[in-house]
């Protein structure tokens, strides 16, 4: 499978996947790389648009979903009601660090607001992810990245290609319009946290509070 990997030339494939349908990227992707291919989703409202795309060429693909233990909880209920009613394979990874000691030890007094965000989403978010990848023993990867979010993706380019080139795993891109289909839509539970009660005031919405983290295993979880 690396060996199929090492052969991708990536200036001739993602400019061609540019006038490609999102779901002949993926089919694609599951034929090359086949259960070593996994995605991520944060589970935010539009999360299921990649979702829904990536579980048509393979039902059973495995979503990598990270607990950073800074998530609202309306974040949680929508992951889980998700994933029963489509029968998803998610995996979740939880940070090592204790979510208040954290704040503490790093001297960010505000638990609202970082200081430091970078530092906070290296140590949180992208070391699970790492973790489940090296875990996983996944060789490329889905991941949702808006269209309007043009100018991150090209960030998001040089930096994956950097990066994980020298992991064996090779970072395919797409922007793509891929809309759910509105008898699949109508199956969706609402997000909470996009309903109108909450979207009125959601300048004064505050994160959780914030939970001690524990090191007991759920069915389908992963420290």
């Amino acid at each position: 499978m690396q060996a199929v990997a090492d052969q991708l030339d990536l200036d001739v494939l993602n400019p061609a996947f540019e006038k490609m349908d999102a779901v002949k990227i993926i089919d694609w992707s599951y034929r090359q790389f086949g259960d070593d291919l996994v995605m991520t989703s944060s589970f935010g409202d539009q999360a299921v648009a990649l979702i829904h795309l990536a579980t048509q060429i393979k039902p059973d693909i495995r979503i990598i979903f990270v607990d950073t233990g800074y998530l609202f909880p309306e974040t949680h209920l929508y992951m889980e009601q998700v994933r029963q009613r489509f029968s998803l394979n998610v995996w979740t990874y939880r940070t090592k660090n204790d979510p208040i000691q954290y704040l503490k030890d790093v001297g960010e007094n505000d638990p609202t607001h970082r200081k430091d965000r970078d530092a906070c989403c290296a140590a949180n978010k992208n070391e699970p992810i790492e973790r489940a990848f090296k875990t996983i023993g996944a060789k490329a990867y889905l991941r949702g990245i808006r269209r309007q979010q043009a100018k991150t993706l090209r960030v998001l380019r040089d930096l994956a290609n950097a990066e994980l080139e020298q992991q064996g795993r090779r970072p395919l891109h797409k922007a793509a319009r891929s809309p759910v289909p509105s008898a699949d839509r109508k199956r969706l539970p609402e997000h909470r946290l996009q309903s109108p009660l909450l979207h009125a005031s959601r300048a004064d919405r505050r994160r959780p509070p914030l939970r001690k983290m524990g090191r007991q295993r759920q069915n389908g979880v992963r420290n």
